[in-house]
């Protein structure tokens, strides 16, 4: 498919951001002007193994700002952040793509099986929505996880002689035309193949476009990177946006959300109020230029992970070592007069969203006999190539100079705040580390463990402590009872406040560091 006007561009990426919204279901998407939803879609989630898809079949404008553009259908499909987190807890399986969606019974097809399942768990109401259709031309969009479910439906939806649906229903006229947008690469090359053959506009092309925020040279969204295999492949036409520039602070969750793409893409998103971070009853002890400064050197990790020797910093602070796990560099040891701050990072792939964040089933951990984990964690915590994580972390942090005389912090967002907050426990709990905390701060950190976990952290770590999370961040407590039962940690510092334009998960440290800056 040949690139569309930039105004469809804006539309789509628009449209499928709210697919993922954790309220579309309850409030109803956020839509441009002139669009109405014609109907709701609603999958059911599988405990353990499939999350939940939700989207709608809408109606409007091609252009919002030209009523007389024609009229067009949209069918956005998405997966809210937390409902992923909450019933996905294991990583990549490898599965034959259905063949109600694919057609064939070529069981070489592979794809993730978690896209295989939430899409068949859905495919009951996305085809009964097109009873609604009626004669307008129909376009998908998804951004993120809703990504592989649109270009799932653009096969399964593919014109042709005979009923496809699962009550008989015959498909769409006309091949809809996709738009997905930050979308991970969950295909074998041999689907990739298969699907682009079959997915064809009315020009012989290939009928989904398949947008990245990067162009050579610069990467900008870091979530659609192949996994380590070379029979992976992106499913579509890949297009990169040649005027991508990098954020002011480039925090990876900011682009899971449809407002980063809109911008990129040369459009305005929706805004809302501005209510300025509050934080809601602190805790004794809890230090908010201290907590300022933790999440600004947070972003220095995620951007010199992304970015690596890229000049910037911040103020008063030297990075003076790196520690890699599997080669990939997660923990930043920078240092001042009187610190020395360990700021671990979160997941800026798929394949770490999925194969350590995700990876959520419960495991002993032997440091607090009796409790469970999170696997994906302990299990990064404990594990390494060449030597573990945690050795190589506590020979670093030893390694600095000076460090007998200053206060050791642990600071961490989403799965580095939880990777920080196993850490810290592990050093209260063994002398024989030879380290001691003087304080923990975590920003959105993803849940950890049960309540035995809880009751020997929160016994070991007391007041030195503080999670900070803000109000509508679900993907932070996404794993708080059924089906993991997991517990909150202390102290729980709750940040309040919105930004005028958010991205909607409320995830990105970006939104953490605006509403923590003092100086707004």
């Amino acid at each position: 498919m040949k690139t569309d006007s930039s105004t469809l561009n804006v539309l789509m990426a628009s449209l499928a951001g709210e697919a993922n919204n954790a309220a579309v279901a309850t409030l109803g998407p956020n839509y441009p002007n002139g669009w109405a939803t014609l109907a709701f879609i609603k999958g059911t989630a599988t405990p353990f193994s499939a999350p939940a898809v939700q989207g709608f079949l809408a109606l409007g404008y091609s252009d919002p700002q030209d009523p007389t553009s024609p009229l067009i259908a949209a069918l956005a499909l998405g997966i809210d952040w937390s409902n992923f987190f909450k019933y996905y807890q294991y990583g990549i399986i490898p599965a034959s793509l259905s063949s109600d969606i694919s057609g064939t019974s070529d069981n070489s097809l592979i794809i993730d099986n978690l896209y295989n399942s939430a899409y068949l768990n859905a495919r009951n109401s996305i085809w009964d929505s097109l009873k609604f259709l009626g004669k307008y031309p129909l376009y998908l969009c998804g951004i993120g996880l809703g990504g592989p479910l649109a270009q799932l439906a653009a096969l399964d939806l593919r014109p042709g002689p005979k009923p496809r649906g699962p009550q008989g229903q015959f498909p769409p006229l006309d091949q809809a035309l996709c738009f997905t947008f930050s979308v991970p690469n969950v295909s074998n090359s041999k689907l990739v193949s298969f699907y682009n053959q079959s997915v064809k506009d009315p020009d012989g092309d290939v009928a989904t476009n398949t947008f990245w925020a990067g162009k050579t040279g610069l990467s900008v969204d870091f979530f659609p990177t192949a996994p380590n295999d070379s029979d992976a492949g992106i499913l579509g036409n890949p297009v990169s946006i040649a005027n991508v520039k990098l954020p002011a602070v480039d925090v990876p969750w900011l682009e899971r959300g449809n407002t980063f793409y809109i911008e990129q893409l040369g459009g305005a998103p929706l805004t809302g109020p501005n209510i300025p971070g509050n934080m809601i009853n602190p805790p004794a002890g809890y230090n908010q230029l201290l907590a300022y400064t933790l999440a600004k050197l947070n972003a220095e990790a995620y951007h010199q992970a992304q970015h690596p020797g890229s000049t910037g910093g911040v103020s008063g602070y030297n990075l003076e070592a790196i520690v890699n796990h599997e080669r990939r560099p997660f923990a930043f040891i920078f240092n001042n007069v009187t610190n020395v701050v360990v700021a671990i990072r979160g997941a800026t792939t798929w394949q770490e969203e999925q194969q350590i964040s995700a990876n959520s089933v419960q495991a002993n951990w032997s440091i607090i006999p009796g409790s469970s984990v999170h696997t994906g964690i302990s299990t990064f915590y404990d594990d390494g190539e060449s030597s573990p994580f945690r050795e190589a972390l506590i020979k670093a942090i030893k390694a600095i100079g000076g460090l007998a005389n200053k206060k050791l912090y642990l600071t961490g967002h989403s799965l580095g705040g939880a990777i920080a907050n196993l850490a810290a426990v592990d050093y209260a709990l063994n002398a024989q580390t030879g380290l001691s905390v003087a304080g923990l701060y975590t920003f959105g950190s993803i849940c950890l463990g049960d309540v035995i976990f809880k009751e020997a952290f929160n016994d070991a770590l007391g007041p030195k402590s503080y999670q900070i999370v803000r109000v509508f961040d679900n993907v932070a407590n996404a794993l708080l009872g059924p089906p993991a039962n997991y517990s909150l940690l202390n102290n729980s510092v709750v940040l309040g406040g919105l930004l005028s334009k958010e991205e909607n998960t409320y995830h990105s440290l970006n939104g953490y560091l605006q509403l923590l800056n003092p100086g707004t």
